[in-house]
């Protein structure tokens, strides 16, 4: 039987040094040190003031006993290298008060880690004028490793005794010694005894620690975790269900291998994956295929099995997703580009229902025309998760024989061409256009071919700088793709339509191989008079007709047409 919860005063620094040494650890599920210097540097006057930062809870470890896989402290392996967490015997995990104990550990051992925020390590030192004339507000200073000039004047004032660097706190003997013996700025022993009385604060500052014993059970354990980080930084729901599942199955590494599978086989570059994709997207497709919701409380009661049953087989579809998104629906970045991801688990166990169905032309056709009236309706953006349920559910009965959605047949009328005139670049709307307009092969205006999409990038139609009074000279009515160096070369820039179409058309020979090419970027005849007359007005109506019939042909039919 597990014992009550202890609460026990302890010395932070005591924490701190545990940490070091491993003997105090996190669950390998616990989120990253996210502060910045400005919560570091806050948190460092609270101690010297002496004022409560909160309790710690910690859970107790016996022994060889690893109720999860522990990780270190961060910054804790770059500096003590002897220090291995698959062998360390591990005293306690920390559930609460990572961020702060992480924090204490940052500004006295300063491990070459950036902080939030920044690409560079920093030092926090004291300023012993400021800490002695005024107390410790506005006395401590967090210095970027990259300002060199700054942090090269931090350490010559240290060396003189007027800051005093937080790195020699961890060692008291080294601290007295600078106290008493080697800084030169200090003079009487009323102001020694002062600066003392703050390290000594530090060195004494309690802290309250609730252990509680492990043989609580994973479950309870979990359950503290979520009301812990009800009022914080929420742990994802990946990250409990890490925990839920340990030990019958290793979430975490299942992750990490398919992301690196998935990076290899979509091209991206390493860590560009999991800025992409949300590791839980997974979880939605496993729950949606199993006939259950995609909210929290539904993913967090999968089972292990069911991960063991379905995880192979939705990472194989999140892989077909996204190439699905880049090959029929014209997605050029994935991190830019993408309407919706939230779409992307519906997407993906709608695939695997294509699978168990057979895979039939009909229903890839079907699946496009739900993809293409979500977007334009902009269906997924709010309420996501409940959207994904519910599409799964009906799509899939379309898929089968019975009746389309009502929402679904009823997106051809409500759809009107002047809810495409929109400027806001992380739209779904714009990004459809877009889309839209790379299948449509956006051939270049100069060379006449079709460029790899790393070298497209989006540019105006009528340039911004001489429309900038117009509403819709940002508008994805007036933009499309064209080659960088057809934009940087002169041959278009900031020159007026009717000026570059001159110089297209003589470089290609012939005004109509021009009008196929722009054709391409759903630029019509009108539209094209409309640029030759540098009419942005009635061109920005003519390729809304345009863009609007595009969308038209690739929704499904309205009601009784």
């Amino acid at each position: 039987m597990a014992d009550w919860p202890k609460v026990n005063p302890e010395k932070l620094l005591t924490l701190v040094s545990d940490a070091y040494d491993g003997r105090l650890v996190l669950p390998e599920f616990q989120r990253s040190f996210v502060w910045s210097r400005q919560q570091v540097e806050d948190l460092l006057e609270s101690v010297l003031q002496g004022y409560f930062i909160g309790n710690f809870l910690a859970l107790e470890a016996y022994g060889s006993s690893r109720p999860f896989p522990p990780k270190l402290v961060e910054g804790v392996q770059e500096l003590h290298l002897s220090v291995d967490v698959k062998t360390v015997s591990v005293k306690r995990y920390v559930l609460d008060g990572q961020q702060r104990i992480t924090a204490i550990f940052y500004a006295l051992y300063a491990p070459p880690i950036p902080l939030k925020g920044s690409k560079n390590p920093y030092k926090f030192f004291v300023n012993v004028e400021k800490l002695l004339a005024s107390g410790p507000s506005d006395a401590i200073e967090g210095i970027s490793t990259r300002d060199m000039r700054e942090l090269t004047r931090a350490e010559k004032y240290a060396a003189e005794g007027r800051y005093l660097p937080f790195t020699f706190l961890k060692d008291n003997l080294k601290v007295m010694e600078w106290l008493w013996s080697e800084q030169t700025y200090l003079k009487t022993r009323e102001n020694k005894n002062k600066l003392q009385q703050y390290i000594t604060r530090v060195y004494d500052y309690p802290v309250p620690v609730i252990s509680i014993d492990e043989n609580i059970g994973i479950e309870a354990i979990v359950d503290t975790f979520e009301k812990i980080n009800r009022t914080g930084t929420r742990l994802s729901t990946f990250d409990l269900l890490v925990a839920r599942l340990y030990p019958d199955v290793k979430l975490r590494d299942l992750w990490e291998s398919f992301e690196d599978d998935a990076s290899v086989k979509l091209g991206l570059k390493p860590g560009d994956f999991v800025e992409v994709l949300e590791p839980e997207y997974l979880l939605k497709v496993i729950s949606l295929v199993l006939g259950r919701s995609c909210k929290r409380a539904a993913l967090l009661e999968l089972s292990h099995k069911d991960v063991e049953e379905h995880w192979d087989r939705a990472t194989e579809h999140v892989i077909n997703a996204m190439k699905r998104l880049r090959e029929s629906y014209g997605v050029r970045d994935f991190k830019r580009h993408v309407p919706y991801l939230a779409m992307l688990p519906a997407l993906c166990a709608l695939l695997i229902r294509i699978d168990d169905l057979g895979k039939s032309k009909a229903l890839y056709d079907k699946l496009d025309q739900w993809y293409w009236a979500a977007v334009f309706s902009q269906r997924y953006e709010s309420s996501a998760d409940t959207y994904a349920s519910t599409d799964y559910t009906d799509i899939s009965k379309w898929f089968s024989g019975e009746r389309m959605p009502e929402w679904f047949e009823q997106v051809s009328a409500r759809l009107v061409p002047e809810t495409l005139d929109v400027s806001d670049t992380r739209s779904a709307v714009y990004r459809g256009v877009m889309c839209l307009i790379v299948l449509r092969g956006a051939k270049d205006f100069w060379t006449g071919q079709t460029p790899s999409l790393d070298i497209y990038e989006e540019d105006h139609i009528f340039p911004k700088s001489k429309y900038k009074g117009n509403a819709s000279v940002n508008s994805v009515l007036n933009r499309t793709l064209i080659a960088k160096t057809t934009n940087s070369l002169g041959k278009k820039g900031a020159r007026k339509p009717s000026d570059y179409l001159r110089i297209f058309a003589e470089n290609l020979l012939n005004e109509n191989a021009l009008k196929d090419i722009l054709n391409t970027h759903l630029i019509e005849d009108q539209a094209y008079q409309a640029m030759n007359n540098d009419n942005l007005a009635e061109f920005v109506k003519e390729r809304q007709n345009t863009v609007y019939e595009e969308i038209i042909s690739r929704l499904p039919r309205r009601k009784n047409s």
